[in-house]
């Protein structure tokens, strides 16, 4: 327990030099805000106030927006930016300054400030790291989820095994599952439950999605291996209302609420976001084997799926002050989060139809965050606590077939159920605890050094109220990882050079409590496990023409196994005490190219990407149960390229092909010669591609308010097991995909309401993603939406 005890005293003492630093900042300093724009009323972003008589400087936010901490006294602010004039502006910080300063631009410079006027998302694309930005802004009228817009994204394939709510799998540039991260507003979703994920969360709810493919900076905090999600939300400082509702097919319903209001005159807020999600599932599916009480197969059927609904909600409040002495930003918000999913079969398996099983989550969440930039110091820390409840409901003794009868009620000395040997309602709850401090310091406008403290920490018990034999969990275990990193940016005077140098500590160390298995009682096993690992990285981004971005970056990364991996879930996966972290080298090569030619705007990107990877946790099942085991080591290499062409923004075309090249490289499996050395991964598509085309048909006539969508998707076939040996014509395959949507758009005049069709997967196809789980085939849907400002 030493370990733990040194890690919390540590931390807590990093965390009180933080404090105190910034006390010192604080005292006798007077905090100065304010925006910058054009003649528009355009926020400029990156603009550089300095401040003549102290020799410091900062700059505006993607809002255009600045804050810095100055002594008493009268100052003078010189405000710079490319292709702006000079303005110079003098405050006396005695007074309360919130000031407003406008820019006039260079008219002799007109044609550079339209090629170097740049978004922050533009800025961040520039970077070294291999960055994409998806503007959901642009897609909220669609009904869509996170999961369908990343799904079109080069480098990211998801499979998932139903409709709405059923699980996925999302692979990012040949790694998948845990291998990548999930954050919303740069707070880590780990381990918040099955009630907040990519697939039930409405694109309403988002301003944009960032994707971090393999090397990840060092403000997430995380021990990603193949990259980072961070789905960012709204931050603006004005007050809005915006909700919508669809449906659809197979019963389908999806409504969303995101609200605001501000108050600008005392700078605080309340925000309620809020979503319900709510589809039968029943589709078709082809070719289910009928079986009788004998376990006999009496044939096939085509039929629609019977016991496959899912519902889930989500309600989220938040108080926040803005622009105060004390903080820029300082908010607090609670969420609960539910749902209940009906199985009608195990994950990979259609021959066990089940009529009652069913899974249900209860996510119970507190957070902070706190922001403040001082003179040069900026500090941004967030805390999240609270309670997940997953139950797992095993407790019918009947069976089903595919054609919704009960072939069989077991007699009362029987203690089976749907899936397990024994009838089972199991609730396994965590406690859990993160939080993390970053704190960045520019020396100048070239150089900077960022330092980011992360701790999370999670309590997992469990309780059976129907199996008295399973003592999972009774005895609580605990899982807590720290993740220490620092980083120095280097940026030059003429922006052609970007460079960034980080290392990362990881460390995990865990009590697990075991059930002693030549005791029936309650004797108990206890184990420490301790890793710590030291990784390291670098990125780097050359512009040596205002077209053109050449990056280049790698990463020793490692991640650190997951609670249900290292700890099991108490009913169908067991623990493994000795899992090992799992190890990749990362590297990236890109190229971006921008430009612009007459009324079109033209972006090529091309991203190299190997990954070499040792000790992949991978699930190793036995029928439905098993447990995770370090198992492989995998090479993955491939190019993605993706190519946008923008005409006046009336039709917007893009596409994007992926190829990837996953080998196994480990010559022998547990000492037995692994047969498929050198050979494809199993189970992982090989080349994909997506087509997006946009058009506004009546622009001039309907004033830019009706948009078409068309979007394809094909995915190349590929084997489910390994590639060595065996005729290929007698291995299974998942077949190859070919997908069509379609969406039409219409924003009415006040631009208040708008209505939007949808239709998916237009030629009905037989779609796999996973083998023999079959997609839903096509289906409309309609959506209504309506939002003030």
């Amino acid at each position: 327990m030493f370990p733990i005890i040194n890690n919390i005293k540590s931390n807590t003492t990093i965390f009180y030099l933080i404090l105190v630093f910034c006390s010192l900042h604080i005292y006798g300093q007077k905090s100065t805000t304010g925006v910058i724009i054009d003649q528009t009323s355009t926020p400029i972003v990156d603009a550089t106030i300095e401040i003549i008589e102290l020799n410091i400087a900062t700059k505006t936010d993607e809002d255009g927006k600045f804050s810095i901490e100055l002594p008493s006294g009268e100052w003078t602010l010189k405000i710079t930016h490319f292709g702006y004039e000079n303005h110079s502006y003098k405050i006396n910080t005695n007074s309360k300054q919130n000031i407003q300063i406008q820019l006039k631009k260079r008219t002799n410079q007109l044609a550079e400030v339209a090629i170097k006027g740049k978004t922050a998302a533009k800025r961040q694309k520039e970077t070294g790291f291999n960055i994409e930005i998806i503007n959901t802004k642009e897609l909220q009228n669609l009904t869509l989820d996170a999961n369908q817009v990343l799904k079109t994204k080069s480098g990211i394939n998801i499979r998932e095994s139903g409709g709405l709510g059923s699980g996925f799998n999302l692979s990012l540039n040949g790694l998948s599952g845990n291998q990548i991260r999930y954050f919303i507003d740069g707070v880590p979703m780990e381990n918040y439950g099955s009630s907040l994920t990519l697939n039930n969360y409405p694109i309403l709810l988002l301003e944009s999605i960032e994707v971090y493919k393999g090397v990840v900076p060092i403000n997430f905090g995380g021990d990603a291996l193949a990259g980072v999600i961070n789905m960012k939300t709204e931050n603006k400082k004005e007050s809005f209302l915006d909700a919508s509702y669809s449906y659809g097919s197979f019963n389908t319903s999806r409504f969303a609420l995101s609200s605001k209001y501000y108050n600008k005159e005392n700078q605080y807020y309340f925000k309620l976001n809020s979503f319900y999600n709510y589809s039968d599932n029943n589709f078709k599916t082809d070719n289910v084997p009928v079986f009788d009480a004998l376990g006999n197969i009496t044939g096939t059927a085509s039929v629609k799926r019977f016991h496959d609904q899912y519902k889930s909600a989500m309600l989220s409040g938040e108080f926040g002050l803005v622009d105060k002495s004390f903080a820029d930003i300082l908010s607090f918000k609670l969420t609960y989060a539910q749902n209940k999913k009906n199985l009608q079969h195990p994950e990979f398996n259609i021959l066990r139809p089940f009529g009652a099983f069913n899974t249900r989550n209860n996510t119970y969440l507190f957070s902070a965050n706190y922001k403040k930039a001082f003179q040069k110091l900026r500090i941004n820390a967030n805390l999240v606590g609270g309670r997940v409840q997953e139950i797992i409901d095993d407790t019918s003794d009947k069976r089903y077939n595919w054609l919704n009868e009960v072939i069989e009620t077991r007699d009362p000395d029987d203690f089976k159920g749907e899936l397990f040997e024994r009838r089972s309602l199991f609730t396994l709850q965590d406690i859990l605890f993160n939080s993390q401090v970053y704190i960045k310091y520019p020396f100048n406008k070239n150089h900077d050094l960022s330092v980011n403290v992360v701790h999370n920490y999670l309590k997992r018990k469990g309780n059976d109220a129907v199996d008295e034999l399973n003592r999972a969990f009774k005895t609580p275990s605990t899982l807590q990882k720290y993740i220490t990193s620092i980083a120095y940016t280097f940026k030059d005077n003429n922006e052609k050079i970007d460079f960034s140098a980080f290392a990362k500590r990881y460390q995990l160390l865990a009590s697990i409590s075991l059930n002693d298995p030549l005791d029936n009682v309650d004797a108990i096993i206890l184990s420490e496990p301790n890793y710590s690992k030291i990784g390291y990285g670098a990125s780097l981004a050359l512009h040596p023409f205002r077209f053109l971005t050449t990056k280049l970056s790698y990463e020793k990364a490692y991640r650190l196994p997951e609670s249900y991996e290292i700890l099991g879930n108490g009913v169908s996966q067991s623990p493994n005490i000795r899992l090992k972290p799992e190890t990749s080298d990362n590297f990236n090569i890109g190229v971006i190219i921008q430009k612009n030619i007459s009324n079109v705007e033209l972006e090529y990107e091309s991203n190299i990407f190997l990954r070499k990877s040792t000790d992949f946790i991978r699930f190793s099942p036995q029928g439905p149960f098993g447990n995770y085991e370090n198992l492989q080591d995998v090479l993955s290499r491939g190019i993605e390229n993706s190519i946008s062409i923008d005409y006046k923004k009336i039709a917007k075309l893009s596409t994007n092909v992926t190829y990837q090249n996953i080998t196994e490289e480990n010559q022998f499996n547990e000492g037995v010669l692994n047969s498929n050395y050198k050979g494809k991964v199993a189970n992982i598509p090989t080349f994909f591609m997506n087509i997006n085309l946009s058009v506004k048909p009546f622009y001039k006539k309907f004033d830019n308010r009706c948009t078409l969508y068309w979007s394809t998707y094909f995915g190349d076939d590929f084997y489910l097991a390994e590639e060595n040996g065996g005729a290929s014509g007698e291995k299974n395959t998942i077949p190859s995909q070919l997908t069509h949507r379609f969406d039409l758009e219409y924003i009415f005049k006040n631009k208040k309401f708008s209505i939007s069709g949808s239709v998916t997967n237009l030629t009905d196809a037989k779609v796999y993603d996973n083998f023999r789980i079959q997609n839903p085939g096509r289906a409309a849907y309609i959506k209504l939406r309506y939002s003030i400002k």
